[in-house]
């Protein structure tokens, strides 16, 4: 994870490729998004790198505001 300009990049190869093979353009697939990088210790990460609500996250091409 790295800040890029006011924005929280993640990014790695298992990232893109978990990215890659999920339909981002659906709820089900930002939940499931949500839940693997979770596990992937993701927003923990975020957190250790004072993310803030409202704060953007790019994961690749996909950027969203972080809300815990």
């Amino acid at each position: 994870i790295k800040r890029e300009k006011g924005v929280f990049v993640v990014e790695g190869e298992n990232i893109e490729r978990i990215y890659k093979k999920i339909n981002i353009s659906t709820d089900e697939g930002i939940m499931k998004l949500a839940s693997i990088l979770n596990k992937m210790g993701v927003e923990d990460a975020l957190k250790k790198n004072g993310i803030k609500d409202g704060d953007t996250v790019r994961i690749v091409d996909f950027e969203f505001e972080y809300y815990e």
